[in-house]
């Protein structure tokens, strides 16, 4: 597909078979069942959304070293 950035390639993706689960994988949960959360997401408080930050301060050009012959 072409948008303004120039060309971009999309993969086409499809199944072409299914295969039984190899005995080798687990069949349980890699967490523990009081490690997943369930909770309601529109219960949870959000922090409000930060204002602008202005950019740091420039820092001063740094002076010249000069060389004398002594």
């Amino acid at each position: 597909m072409k948008d303004k950035y120039g060309t971009n390639y999309r993969p086409k993706l499809e199944l072409t078979k299914w295969v039984d689960r190899p005995v080798e994988l687990p069949d349980g949960s890699p967490v523990e069942d009081g490690e997943v959360w369930k909770g309601n997401l529109a219960a949870v408080s959000r922090p409000a959304p930060a204002g602008h930050v202005p950019p740091p301060p420039s820092k001063p050009a740094p002076q010249p070293v000069y060389e004398t012959d002594f």
